[in-house]
């Protein structure tokens, strides 16, 4: 009955202190020959305390079978226990391990349990008869016990503390990022290597203990490979950077007096907009204004990106304006062009029927040219990448009708 009751209590114990956040490892002894087992609890969390105590540690009790292997962990005052709350979890934690057999022969130690333990976190078993440490990740450990012996000094279970990791922004150079990373001192990994996000390593450290620094770095995602014998832990990291960038576009690069252009910034961390647009006029605060000119002439626009890091970046738009003609009616009204797909269409109603068609992607790249002597003209131009465009039309006498167009 007191047997049974203080299994119960166990499973009680057990389950409160599995709750999430709680850190658990759960250790088992097993007799190689007979497959006989035994296991122990471990916890470590803030609010509970190292020595015993009823409300948070079951004491083991000891089974009267024979061969059966008895397995248990020691509170920081000697008290053997099945399930034993070792307080808060700030450095290295170190656990005494108590084992009685009754037969001999070989015997193994493993965990079965590792909960909320952090990769970064080595669980090892130290045998001080050979002042030797086992990665209990990696597998079983294997020992030797005598016929009816038991010890409480022999193993020990040792958790490292998780490395500790920080980042440092990469500002608006995008070259000042780092990665800050505190380890504990009781462990050195094999090695701690840096990886960018397209999976190139970046920089390693070997033997590699204490704090590390990966300096110097760009914004992006990262990931670091912590890396002991044949155990290796990822962790992803990602680094903040506020370089500002932006790619200007225009509705038309030619136009004539009054036509209202359209203008279009494609940024990356700007949050502020100013438009300089040759003539004396400043737009501000708008990230997509419409302008028109009223004098012909050449033009060049300044788009100015910024952000509350005091990043700033510009890019340029060259324009062409011209005066209206009364030689020949080119306007919105009787020259239109327009898409559907990968087709582009356009009808042309003005007095030049022999019109130029040039098509430019975003980067100012000539990518299509045609002569259309028709009213109504299409063109198939599915070989090119679906994306914004910038098509121009050129009649007789060099005026010149500029439209965006979408190629889906």
């Amino acid at each position: 009955m007191k047997t049974t009751f203080t299994l119960l209590f166990a499973l009680l114990v057990t389950f409160s202190y599995a709750a999430p956040g709680k850190k658990q490892v759960r250790l088992q002894l097993t007799h190689v020959s007979s497959q006989l087992k035994d296991v122990t609890n471990v916890f470590v969390d803030q609010g509970v305390t190292p020595t015993y105590n009823w409300q948070e540690d079951v004491q083991k009790v000891f089974s009267s079978q024979i061969q059966v292997p008895q397995l248990y962990s020691l509170t920081s005052d000697a008290i053997p226990c099945l399930t034993n709350s070792y307080g808060s979890f700030t450095t290295t934690t170190t656990i005494a391990l108590g084992v009685k057999v009754d037969s001999a022969g070989n015997y193994t130690f493993a965990a079965t349990l590792l909960d909320n333990i952090d990769p970064t976190s080595i669980v090892r078993l130290k045998d001080n008869q050979f002042n030797t440490f086992h990665d209990l990740r990696q597998g079983a450990y294997t020992f030797e016990m005598n016929q009816g012996q038991q010890t409480d000094t022999r193993f020990e279970l040792q958790i490292t503390f998780p490395t500790q990791i920080s980042t440092a922004d990469a500002l608006c150079n995008n070259n000042e990022g780092a990665i800050n990373l505190v380890q504990d001192n009781a462990i050195s990994w094999t090695a701690c290597q840096l990886y960018d996000e397209n999976n190139a390593l970046v920089a390693a450290f070997n033997n590699a203990t204490g704090t590390i620094n990966f300096s110097n770095l760009p914004s992006g995602n990262y990931s670091v490979a912590f890396i002991l014998g044949s155990y290796v832990a990822t962790k992803p990291i990602n680094v903040k950077g506020f370089l500002v960038s932006v790619n200007a576009y225009s509705s038309a690069i030619a136009a004539n007096v009054g036509e209202v252009i359209n203008f279009f910034p494609m940024s990356k961390n700007a949050t502020q907009f100013t438009w300089y647009f040759g003539d004396s006029s400043i737009i501000n605060g708008i990230a997509n204004p419409e302008f028109f000119y009223q004098e012909p002439g050449d033009y060049e626009v300044i788009v100015k990106v910024s952000n509350s890091q005091g990043c700033e970046a510009f890019d340029t738009i060259f324009l062409t304006i011209y005066a209206p003609s009364s030689v020949s009616s080119f306007t919105i009204e009787n020259a239109k062009v327009w898409s559907a797909g990968k087709q582009v269409f356009v009808a042309n109603n003005s007095d030049d029927l022999k019109l130029n068609f040039q098509l430019y992607n975003l980067s100012g790249q000539l990518v299509a040219t045609s002569v259309l002597e028709s009213q109504n003209q299409s063109l198939d131009l599915a070989q090119l990448p679906t994306g914004l465009y910038v098509a121009q039309l050129t009649n007789s006498i060099g005026q010149k009708f500029t439209r965006k167009l979408s190629l889906q």
